[in-house]
């Protein structure tokens, strides 16, 4: 939830292992809504092809499977955006993060960030 502008705004956001995927604002709830059901939809899709939170940090377990299914889901990935977090907290106190990356076009930018 956002206020901006005077209008209160919504985002739904959903994870799926060291990837966070996020919708753009919306002033509608129900719009809002359908967002977070095609997120949640995308992270089961990628938990259900074999990626378990074991493999999370492996590239070659985990990169084909993403890939996969945001490449099928594509119509309802539009104005989404990802981006990794990397556990850094215990040798720097706190995590990182990639940069955000809009989807479909900032896939293989984003994977590639991941990566390095």
């Amino acid at each position: 939830r956002q206020f901006r502008h005077g209008e209160l705004r919504y985002r739904a956001s959903a994870v799926a292992g060291p990837f966070r995927l996020t919708a753009s604002y919306s002033p509608s709830l129900s719009e809002a809504y359908k967002s977070l059901q095609a997120l949640l939809r995308i992270c089961q899709r990628i938990k259900s092809g074999g990626a378990t939170s074991r493999s999370w940090g492996e590239v070659a377990t985990l990169e084909p499977q993403f890939r996969k299914v945001l490449e099928e889901e594509s119509a309802t990935t539009e104005n989404i955006r990802f981006f990794a977090i990397i556990p850094a907290k215990f040798w720097l106190g706190r995590g990182l993060r990639t940069p955000s990356y809009v989807l479909p076009g900032g896939l293989e930018e984003g994977l590639h960030a991941w990566q390095r």
